[in-house]
């Protein structure tokens, strides 16, 4: 007999566990309810002397930490009925047991019975579980949800010509070619749209607490959550003391014009990671990564948009949406504050006051559209700094 060590030149480690927090059932949702109702009962002392951004937080804060108090304890109840545990308590005694004359038998006949009893009382849990869900919601949906024991892979893909795969290999094939696909796709021209100045004189209306109320309504249940970890049930189960609070803080931030950093971020990025089969470790920037997955940043895009829209309008002669925005109102006595930003501030800012004049040329205007987009970026860096 040879024996030999093997070693290997990268040792794999262990990937990290991610404990996931269960899905909170109705008692622990009334429980961080209540909790909430606590915390918030001093919110206008608490945030009295804070900023919008730190208001924010502590309101994220209060909910995270709601949540963290009420973890879901209670163990999943046993749908064996008094006779299977009858059953599995003999079978366990006589294994135990040291006689060793009609043991086997006695095992063999426990085991047999024990299989059809479970089996009798897992169709009984099933029905029952059917049965309650039509009761409630009307469906079958949410019970045989529940009932899942586990969660399968994607079986099956399509791919594009319609054959169906079942490998693993060719199902991710298949799929990295269709996220490739996805970010390269350019949008077209956008056509025609209606621009209208905003109007100095027209105060915009405030966010009223029935309008929050719906929108809170109106969010699915049993969803995964953001990147903030707060599900929609927390929310709707203390929306009585959360709504007040919502709609004022919505409300400054649409008054001030600011809103807080975690509204700017999402989880993109660690897609665009896993794509690359790059990890953060890697201490690979965001700007090479952009370059080999080719995704564009919506922002650029967005300005890229507006300048190209700015510069078709001014070369239309009658087109009535160029007067609109050229529009400037001049009866009445105008509101004390400052006024309104429009595009038209950005495009003089930019090009100068002959901006129409620029316009006229295609090839000037388009020639300095990047340098536009990369101009208000940097502006708006600076104001967020």
């Amino acid at each position: 007999m040879v024996r030999a060590d093997l070693t290997l030149r990268h040792i794999k480690t262990q990937r990290p566990r991610r404990h996931f927090v269960g899905k909170l059932s109705i008692q622990n949702l009334k429980e961080a309810a209540n909790k909430l109702t606590e915390r918030f009962a001093d919110f206008e002392k608490e945030t009295k002397n804070l900023d919008i951004q730190q208001k924010y937080d502590w309101f994220e804060t209060s909910i995270k930490l709601a949540k963290s108090t009420c973890t879901n304890k209670e163990k999943k109840k046993s749908y064996l009925s008094i006779k299977t545990k009858n059953l599995l308590e003999a079978r366990k005694q006589v294994i135990s047991s040291r006689d060793t004359e009609n043991r086997r038998k006695r095992i063999s006949e426990l085991s047999k019975d024990i299989k059809q009893s479970m089996r009798r009382d897992r169709k009984q849990n099933r029905r029952k579980k059917i049965e309650e869900q039509i009761i409630r919601t009307g469906g079958t949906k949410k019970a045989y949800k529940e009932l899942s024991e586990s969660k399968d892979w994607v079986t099956k893909v399509r791919n594009e010509k319609g054959i169906e795969q079942n490998r693993r290999s060719d199902i991710k094939d298949i799929a990295t070619s269709y996220y490739k696909q996805l970010y390269e796709n350019t949008q077209e021209e956008p056509g025609e749209v209606i621009v209208l100045n905003d109007d100095e004189d027209e105060s915009i209306p405030y966010i009223l607490q029935r309008e929050v109320e719906v929108a809170l309504q109106s969010q699915s249940k049993d969803k995964a959550p953001g990147p903030d970890g707060i599900e929609n049930e927390i929310l709707l189960m203390a929306k009585n003391v959360l709504l007040p609070v919502i709609t004022k803080l919505f409300n400054e931030i649409f008054a001030n014009e600011v809103i807080p950093i975690q509204w700017t971020q999402s989880n993109i990025h660690s897609m665009e990671r896993s794509m690359m089969g790059i990890r953060k470790k890697d201490r690979v920037r965001l700007e090479d990564i952009r370059k080999n997955t080719k995704v564009r940043d919506i922002a650029t895009k967005v300005r890229k948009l507006k300048w190209k829209w700015a510069g078709h309008m001014s070369r239309g002669k009658e087109k009535w949406s160029r007067k609109v925005t050229e529009w400037y109102p001049r009866n009445g006595i105008r509101k004390r504050g400052r006024p309104r930003q429009r595009w038209e501030d950005d495009l003089v800012k930019f090009a100068g006051v002959t901006w129409n004049r620029v316009a006229k040329d295609r090839n000037e205007w388009k020639r300095l559209e990047e340098a536009f987009a990369d101009w208000q970026s940097a502006e708006d860096n600076v104001d967020f700094i």
